[in-house]
């Protein structure tokens, strides 16, 4: 979802992604994915634990 919101203009974790597709930049793809997985488990644990 990040990085479809950046290829249409938005800023953040998905453009840096977009730009490591665009130059074929394999070291700062890994490390934006590693960035916007790290970001999502965060988010997953915290709307986890309001549920119980």
């Amino acid at each position: 979802m990040v990085v479809v919101a950046s290829l249409i203009g938005a800023k953040g974790l998905g453009e840096d992604v977009l730009e490591a597709l665009q130059y074929a930049s394999v070291g700062q793809g890994i490390l934006a994915g590693f960035a916007i997985l790290f970001c999502a488990m965060i988010l997953d644990r915290v709307v986890q634990g309001r549920r119980q």
